[in-house]
């Protein structure tokens, strides 16, 4: 971040501008990192999931079966 001493109006339409980029900049970090960990914890319940579905409920089905 920059930080300008000075006052003028162009200087206070670049300094909304630069501020505006880092707070998108940001925004879309903080997105993209809760949707990848929000994926990571889907795919890791998902797999627990599968196998306590197997354990529980496939073998014995397939133990009676045989």
């Amino acid at each position: 971040m920059y930080i300008v001493v000075g006052h003028s109006v162009g200087l206070n339409l670049v300094m909304d501008e630069q501020l505006h980029k880092e707070i998108t900049r940001g925004l879309y970090w903080f997105m993209f990192s809760l949707v990848g960990g929000v994926a990571i914890c889907f795919v890791i319940f998902s797999y627990c999931f599968e196998q306590r579905l197997q354990v529980r409920v496939t073998k014995p089905i397939q133990e009676l079966s045989r």
